[in-house]
């Protein structure tokens, strides 16, 4: 943490307490047997690799350092340190280093990888190294030859996900920065990445999705809000329709039957598909405040935000106020009479609704 490396003594779980701390600005560590790895960082994405002694753990002593090296993860295997990270050293994000001389810890290999690398994890029998990665997923790396890794595979490269949709095997993913993405889930075992619609050229995010027979419905983050992309060929997505008139971008949809209802900053609307290819915007109603989730029970809406609503949609083109709970709901779902309710500061409520007012 900011305040350096701390050692604390858990061996009575009930009552656990520091015994010792090391440093300032450590962003990983890893400890094996008798020595601890560890990244600090001097505030400028400067990073430095040290190892430690623990012999005794409450009093840590300086072994060696590397300049330049390290990650916001480390891994250690034998006498081996897996690092991950972005921004660090000459901006290679994955390395690999020795420190079987713990005093002279050297690097043995460093290279980069396709995003932001905040995890880091290695198989030494198999031979490979798994990285987590805030942008493309995971990536495996081949470390066969120590000198020189190399990328082997991504596992769901979809790229920070923020709403998903299934449809038998089939399964839209909604990412930030990467699009639409079509995943053939029909073996969850091993999910298989199918075709996506792009956003990487402009850089939109696509914040919500639905799907349902050769239509699937994303809200993108930039005008036309609200889009339709025809999934009969997976493999091939495209886009085939819009609407116009939505005036933010969806943070969460919900389907039923013909009617798409939306959630989106001050607003829900309700989107006629019926005609997939010319989606028409219907009604909308009109509330305060930004609402990112949405629950859809019978003829009542249930938008998450600050407040929380209720919205009576049994007439689509007029929708209304039912009732309103004055707290910051984040997260939301209903099942039969409660409403499942999550706050911004951890809080979580059961709720009667019952009576929606």
């Amino acid at each position: 943490g900011q305040d350096g490396l701390h050692v604390i003594d858990a061996r009575d779980p009930s009552s656990p307490r520091r015994i010792a701390s090391w440093g300032s600005r450590v962003l990983s560590v890893a400890a094996r047997s008798s020595i601890c790895c560890a990244t600090t960082y001097d505030g400028n994405d400067d990073l430095t690799f040290h190892v430690l002694d623990i012999r005794q753990p409450d009093s840590i002593r300086l072994l060696g350092s590397l300049s330049d090296h390290g990650g916001y993860d480390l891994f250690l295997e034998d006498s081996l340190a897996f690092a991950s990270g972005y921004y660090i050293g000459s901006g290679d994000e994955f390395q690999i280093l020795s420190v079987s001389d713990s005093a002279h810890p050297r690097l043995i290999s460093e290279t980069s990888t396709p995003g932001h690398n905040f995890g880091v994890w290695a198989d030494g029998v198999r031979r490979l190294a798994y990285v987590a990665d805030g942008f493309e997923g995971l990536q495996v790396f081949d470390i066969s030859s120590l000198g020189s890794p190399r990328l082997d595979t991504a596992v769901l490269a979809a790229g920070p996900t923020l709403d998903i949709a299934l449809h038998g095997g089939l399964a839209a993913i909604a990412t930030r920065s990467t699009g639409l993405k079509l995943l053939d889930v029909s073996d969850p075992a091993s999910p298989l990445e199918l075709g996506s619609v792009d956003s990487t050229r402009d850089w939109p995010d696509c914040e919500a999705v639905e799907i349902a027979d050769s239509f699937a419905y994303m809200g993108w983050s930039i005008t036309p809000y609200l889009r339709t992309v025809l999934v009969s060929d997976p493999s091939h997505p495209e886009q085939v329709g819009s609407c116009t008139g939505m005036q933010n971008d969806a943070q969460d949809m919900e389907l039923r039957d013909t009617l798409l209802y939306t959630a989106s900053l001050g607003r829900l609307y309700v989107v006629n598909v019926a005609r997939p290819r010319e989606p028409e915007l219907v009604g909308r109603c009109v509330v305060s405040g930004f609402h990112g989730d949405l629950a859809l029970v019978d003829t009542i809406a249930y938008l998450s935000g600050s407040p929380c609503y209720a919205l009576n949609v049994a007439q689509p083109d007029s929708p209304r106020v039912a009732g309103t709970w004055y707290r910051g709901v984040s997260g939301l779902d209903v099942v039969d009479t409660i409403m499942y309710a999550v706050g911004q500061y951890a809080q979580f409520w059961t709720v009667n609704v019952s009576d929606p007012a």
